[in-house]
Order: C-alpha cells, then sequence, then structure tokens
C-alpha cells in the first residue's frame, strides 16, 4: 500500500503529519485538524468491496456515537482518494506493549478490568461491537495513567455478514482466537484477545498462536499467580463455548482477584 506523505491535506482539513501504523487493511495516521487546530488519528481502510464499504459507512456512525470514558471520540468520517476514512481522538502516551512483564500482577489486573469495561460497554451496542484486535499495542497509558483502548480499524458489529477472504484476515498472532483466524468473531473473541493481554502482561511474552495451540502446543499457564490461573485457562480455552461468554462473566471473575494476587 502507498503511505500519505507528510503534510498531505485530507478533505480540506486534516493535514498528515505521521504514520502510526501500517496493515493490509489501510493505515493510522497522527494528522492535525486545521480548523480546530487539535491533534487527531486518521485511519484509512482498504476494504474495497461495497458491502464492506457500506458496513464501514454503518459502523462509523455506530462508533460517533459512543461514549466511554475508555474510548477515544470519533469525530468525523468522509471518503477521499477511493478510500474510507475516520477520524478519531489522538490518544498520546506508552503502549502496554511496552510494560510486558514490568508491571505487578494486581496493576495489570486494574488496567485489564478498565478495558473490559470498555469492551462490556461495546458489546452492550445494539447491534453489539467487537473489537477484533485487543492487544498491548492498542491499550494506551495516558500520561495521566488513564487507560485507554485505541484502534477500531477492524472493529465489526455483530449484524456485519461478509466472510473475510483467506489470506487477508484480521488476526494478531498470540492474541486472536483460533476462530478469529476462520474470520467468525463475537463476545467471547474479545474475552479470549483480553485474556491474552493480561497473559503477556505477567508473563513478559504474547502467549503461544492460537493455530500452533489447536495443533498440539501447549501455553504455560505456571507464571500466573494462583488465583487468576484457571480464569485465564477458561478465557483462552480454544473452544468459544467453553469460555465465559460475556465480557461482563469475565469481569465478575477477574475483579475479586485484585485483593488476591
Amino acid at each position: 500500500m502507498k503511505v500519505l506523505g507528510k503534510d498531505t491535506v485530507l478533505n480540506s482539513r486534516y493535514r498528515i503529519i505521521a504514520p502510526i501504523a501500517e496493515g493490509g487493511f489501510g493505515a493510522v495516521y497522527r494528522a492535525e485538524d486545521q480548523i480546530l487546530m487539535r491533534p487527531c488519528a486518521v485511519k484509512e481502510n482498504l476494504f474495497q468491496s461495497s458491502a464492506a464499504q457500506v458496513q464501514f459507512k454503518k459502523e462509523a456512525s455506530l462508533l460517533a456515537g459512543l461514549n466511554h470514558p475508555a474510548l477515544p471520540r470519533v469525530t468525523d468520517r468522509f471518503d477521499a482518494n477511493g478510500n474510507q476514512y475516520l477520524v478519531m481522538d489522538y490518544i498520546s502516551g506508552h503502549s502496554l506493549q511496552d510494560y510486558l512483564g514490568q508491571i505487578e500482577p494486581k496493576q495489570a489486573v486494574k488496567a485489564i478490568l478498565l478495558v473490559a469495561d470498555a469492551l462490556q460497554y461495546l458489546h452492550s451496542q445494539k447491534p453489539s461491537i467487537f473489537h477484533r484486535d485487543i492487544k498491548p499495542a492498542n491499550i494506551i497509558i495516558r500520561h495521566d495513567n488513564h487507560v485507554m483502548l485505541v484502534d477500531f480499524g477492524i472493529a465489526r458489529s455483530q449484524d456485519f455478514s461478509e466472510k473475510v477472504q483467506a489470506g487477508t484476515l484480521a488476526v494478531t498472532d498470540g492474541y486472536s482466537p483460533p476462530e478469529q483466524y476462520k474470520g467468525t468473531t463475537d463476545a467471547r473473541s474479545d474475552v479470549y484477545a483480553l485474556a491474552a493481554t493480561l497473559y503477556a502482561l505477567i508473563v513478559g511474552r504474547r502467549p503461544e498462536i492460537a493455530t500452533e495451540r489447536s495443533a498440539g502446543k501447549e501455553v504455560d499457564f505456571s507464571p500466573i499467580p494462583k488465583p487468576l490461573k484457571p480464569i485465564l485457562i477458561t478465557a483462552m480455552d480454544l473452544a468459544p463455548h467453553r469460555r465465559y461468554t460475556t465480557m461482563q462473566t469475565f469481569i465478575s471473575e477477574l475483579m475479586p482477584t485484585v485483593k488476591l494476587v
């Protein structure tokens, strides 16, 4: 893909400063809103099918209506240069990727509970919204220590029916559950990814890739504190029907461990 150059202006308003992330589905840029004179994040969507583009517009409207302290606001959506764009708050800080294995389990659980609350909020929307890319790099600790869940580049609502074609799957090895490699996700998929993120925070590395686990490779849960171990084992079960069925159930199981780890 061709990355937008510095000082490119989109929609006669958003000046690109630098790319933040790039991938097969598009890119995320740090930009400046030249009307409001404030930083923002611009997400470029490269799904080209007509169904996907219609869905992008619908979900942009859904995201624009969200209001949760751990979620960035969506402030604009537009088409330009044959692509679709979403404008969100720019969140400055450090991602949890920078803290793998460096924070106490209690602090890790507290951060994950804040993210879980945001995910429960997303799942409670009508239709439900599933993030589908939960990982340490997408959880930001702002400079005021506030936790934010970012990057809705591959979020999908429950009524999204178009199958993701093989070769362009929206997955992150170690964090995506096995069903996501087949293009299927629901609330239990976000449960798996969030539990895998907590595992990585405590252990200091990502857990084994789901497809490798399906082939017989086991996750080493021995470094996980005893009160957390059965919770993570359940939440990261390869079979969705054996996981916690809702994010709220995961929260209810996880919350008492704050006093135990």
